[in-house]
């Protein structure tokens, strides 16, 4: 890959093995497809928590969780943005009373399995659907995320260079200046923030993939874990959704990111759609979109950081 092996941190190198995110992903995937299958609607509704939904009464049949499946509009996908989407969610519930239901991150990849699978009745994404994905689906854009390098309660908030970046990831920078131990938080690969980050910051998806593959630091395989990971460590460092960060008021630091000295701030963004299967006719489908695209809806978006969505970024 052309990067040169650093030697081990101190003690930074044991931190836990990086978990199989492929494995994870791809049984995400394969749960809400069972579940559609099944007919269940076994989905966890984010709130504080994931809190497992409440099993049936004795003897209660299948047409009764086939009901209560019916009667919320569930979206499910990405982690990126979910907080404001539950936000947006109860608004439209207020508005129309139409229940919305918004299920634990199972990614972007996952939330179109399981939209094409029937088991939610819209996807949350947070990159660009590929050609093969296209088919049968409408892609409404509702808004761009920025993805920024974030560092924990006692990291160095001054600009960095894209070398200096990739040292971190390269585990050549150990400190920051007060001493504190410089600890990386990876995603995992195909993350869509990691894949827009390492587009615009020069030397930064090679330093990436190597972290990951020498495991020399801990992989993350959700938005949610990334959160509580670099609020935890006092010196983490990693790449954040900065909607989420300004919109919840995270204890977070941002680190501005370069293109040279003296340069202007790179700034990665990926986009977050609503997607909807062209087949089925759902009049709330189409009513939560009208509304997620709306001028109050627009207004709470940029308030939470979001920037405005591309210019024709609906299909």
């Amino acid at each position: 890959m052309g990067v040169e092996h650093p030697s081990a941190p101190g003690l930074l190198h044991t931190l836990r093995p990086a978990p199989s995110w492929s494995a994870h992903a791809a049984a995400a995937a394969a749960y809400w497809i069972l579940v559609a299958a099944a007919g269940l609607g076994m989905f966890a509704v984010v709130r504080t928590g994931d809190v497992p939904p409440a099993a049936p009464a004795e003897g209660a049949g299948l047409q009764s969780m086939v009901g209560r499946r019916s009667e919320a509009l569930v979206i499910g996908g990405t982690g990126t943005g979910l907080a404001v989407l539950e936000v947006l969610s109860r608004e439209f519930e207020k508005e129309t009373g139409i229940s919305v239901s918004v299920a634990s991150s199972i990614g972007s990849s996952g939330g179109l399995a399981a939209l094409v699978a029937g088991a939610v009745d819209l996807a949350w994404v947070s990159r660009p659907l590929k050609p093969g994905e296209l088919e049968k689906l409408r892609v409404v854009e509702l808004a761009q995320a920025r993805v920024f390098l974030a560092g924990g309660r006692l990291a160095d908030p001054s600009p960095l260079l894209p070398g200096e970046v990739a040292d971190l990831y390269l585990g050549r920078r150990e400190v920051w200046p007060d001493g504190t131990p410089v600890v990386v938080v990876l995603r995992e690969p195909g993350d869509s923030g990691t894949l827009a980050f390492g587009e615009i910051v020069p030397g930064f998806a090679a330093a990436h993939e190597w972290a990951v593959e020498s495991r020399f630091w801990r992989v993350e395989l959700s938005d949610l874990a990334m959160q509580r990971a670099l609020l935890d460590c006092p010196g983490a460092v990693g790449l954040f959704d900065l909607g989420a960060k300004r919109g919840l008021d995270l204890a977070l630091k941002e680190i501005p990111v370069l293109s040279g000295p003296g340069g202007n701030e790179l700034i990665p963004v990926r986009p977050l759609s609503l997607v909807s299967h062209l087949d089925r006719v759902d009049p709330r489908v189409d009513r939560f979109i009208e509304f997620a695209t709306g001028a109050s809806a627009g207004r709470l978006l940029a308030e939470w950081g979001y920037q405005a969505p591309r210019v024709g970024g609906a299909r």
